[in-house]
C-alpha cells in the first residue's frame, strides 16, 4: 500500500462519515485525517535504503521527518549503517518545515 492510496482511503472514510451525518465538513481537521491512516504516528527519522527517493512512502506521516538516504540495499543493511543514520540524525537541527 502506497502513501497516496492510504491518504485516499482516509479521505473516503471521512467522506462516508460526512454522508452519514457523523461529522460536518467544517469540523474536519488534520487529526481526523491522521486518525484514519493505517500508520498514524509521525516518525522523527525515515531511513531510505537503496535509492534517493521516497517512492510514495508515508506521505502524510513523514512531512516533518528527517530523511536519511543510503546506497546500501535493505538486504545488506546492518547495525553499523543504522548507527550511521542515528548519528547523522543527532547532528541535525530540526526545523519542522520552517
Amino acid at each position: 500500500l502506497g502513501g497516496k492510496a492510504e491518504f485516499a482511503g482516509a479521505v473516503r472514510e471521512l467522506a462516508g462519515d460526512v454522508a452519514d451525518g457523523e461529522v460536518t465538513p467544517e469540523a474536519i481537521d488534520e487529526t481526523d485525517i491522521a486518525e484514519r491512516l493505517l500508520f498514524p504516528e509521525e516518525p522523527d527519522l525515515v531511513i531510505k535504503t537503496g535509492a534517493e527517493r521516497l517512492s510514495d512512502f508515508a506521505i502524510w506521516q513523514s512531512v516533518y521527518a528527517e530523511l536519511y538516504f543510503t546506497d546500501v540495499n535493505w538486504r545488506d543493511f546492518r547495525r553499523r549503517e543504522y548507527l550511521r543514520a542515528v548519528l547523522d540524525f543527532q547532528d541535525r537541527q530540526r526545523r519542522f518545515g520552517r
